[in-house]
């Protein structure tokens, strides 16, 4: 699988560790190399200079897994390997926008915003990943573990599974969980998985209503809604087929629960746009108007292609 040097579309010093298209990357001490960041850096800027036309590529035709129980590493670097085959980016921006801190050991900080390795919260074996962030402010409030280099297009469904745990810190409203993106445009185009006004799991599309959206928000209905429960480990499934039409759709379990499922458009129509590259999971935005803190484990994504 091959794609072409994208632009270098994300400032460096808005708060992101590694932005969207910068892999993080480990040195021989293990420990994140701040000479390898300004290479990628360079590099991404070459690419920016060169060429950003974006040519199809043939894509294999088997399907495609990933998964993280975050059980294996010792510090937090450890969950990321040179060749992008687990996780790739994070995501750590504090509400004024300052920038992160390198990774050192298990957890990496921007202010009171922080991911991190967590021995004494799991839901099975003997580790989770943490996320702390303040609520939005200047900038949106970010802290999420990403990976990109995914090659999701219309006909592919989507699985995810996790397991949350999301604590008890007031309202939850606004709080984004899972994001599904192209970086093939500014704006990212895609879909969010998020907490609705109900604080219940919904399905939103990003640049709905305009020039590329991924088709209606899809929220629980109304007679049935099923709020996400605080203070203990949810399992939550998401299945999305992906379709520029509304041959698409989308179910969502919560606890083995089939809580949201809708059919409708949920890929953007524009054909510069060609597939969802780009994956983050934990706290990608949160617009609540509380501090949130969540834990994830047992983390799974797989591509089923032409259903």
């Amino acid at each position: 699988m091959t794609y072409s040097t994208r632009p270098f579309r994300q400032a460096i010093g808005r708060g992101f560790l590694f932005p969207k298209g910068i892999p993080a990357t480990r040195s021989g001490t293990e420990r994140f190399s701040l000479a390898a960041f300004v290479q990628l850096v360079i590099a991404a800027f070459l690419g920016a200079c060169s060429s950003s036309v974006e040519s199809e590529v043939e894509r294999p035709a088997q399907d495609w897994h990933f998964e993280s129980d975050f059980d294996e590493a010792r510090q937090l670097v450890d969950l990321f390997h040179a060749d992008l085959s687990a996780w790739t980016n994070v995501q750590c921006v504090q509400p004024e926008g300052s920038q992160a801190s390198m990774p050192v050991g298990l957890a990496v900080v921007c202010g009171a915003n922080t991911i991190g390795l967590d021995t004494g919260r799991a839901d099975s074996g003997p580790a989770s990943l943490r996320m702390d962030a303040s609520p939005t402010g200047a900038s949106v409030s970010k802290a999420a573990i990403a990976k990109q280099g995914m090659d999701f297009r219309p006909g592919d469904r989507i699985t995810a599974r996790f397991r949350l745990y999301l604590e008890d810190n007031g309202s939850a409203e606004n709080l984004f969980l899972m994001d599904f993106e192209s970086t093939e445009k500014l704006g990212y185009p895609g879909r969010r998985l998020a907490l609705s006004s109900g604080q219940e799991l919904m399905l939103e599309s990003k640049n709905t209503g305009g020039a590329f959206g991924s088709g209606p928000n899809f929220r629980q209905a109304s007679a049935a809604k099923m709020p996400l429960p605080k203070g203990r480990w949810v399992s939550i499934r998401l299945e999305l087929d992906l379709a520029r039409d509304g041959q698409g759709g989308v179910k969502i379990w919560q606890d083995d629960v089939l809580v949201l499922e809708a059919r409708g458009q949920t890929f953007p129509t524009e054909p510069e746009i060609t597939r969802y590259d780009w994956m983050e999971l934990g706290i990608t935005a949160n617009s609540s108007a509380s501090s949130q803190r969540l834990w994830l484990d047992d983390v799974s994504l797989s591509r089923t292609g032409s259903r």
